[in-house]
């Protein structure tokens, strides 16, 4: 074939390199990576009153689940945002991440701002207004 489409060699592509990150910038990335956590596994519950019918307060709970092998980064997030409880579930292999002090809901609002592409960016626009 002649014209517009050449052959592509390995000279045409130019090296890139990859995030490179100082000790200073260790969140620049986090948001990234907590935004595809909470799409895959996670979930952000916004209620829709502020209280309940029995006149509890209600407040906004950032859940990420996790698998039992997985324990170690799930105790590594809480401290990095220094904030968030683990729950273990009794017979289960599985662990949630939970975020409900206003807070670490806010670092995270902040984190995840213009990061998230699946349809749970509406309850992260929920979480923010």
């Amino acid at each position: 074939m002649k014209g517009k489409f050449r052959k592509i060699c390995k000279s045409s592509f130019k090296r890139r390199p990859y995030h490179s990150l100082s000790n200073n910038e260790p969140s620049k990335l986090l948001g990234h990576y907590l935004a595809g956590l909470i799409e895959g596994d996670g979930s952000i519950i916004v209620p829709k009153t502020i209280r309940n019918q029995k006149g509890k307060l209600l407040y906004p709970v950032v859940k990420i689940t996790f698998v039992g092998k997985d324990a170690p980064l799930a105790q590594k997030i809480p401290k990095i945002l220094n904030g968030g409880t683990i729950v273990h579930y009794k017979n289960s292999n599985y662990l949630d991440l939970l975020f409900q002090d206003l807070n670490s809901v806010r670092k995270i609002a902040v984190l995840l701002n213009g990061k998230m592409r699946t349809p749970k960016i509406e309850a992260l626009h929920r979480l923010i207004d």
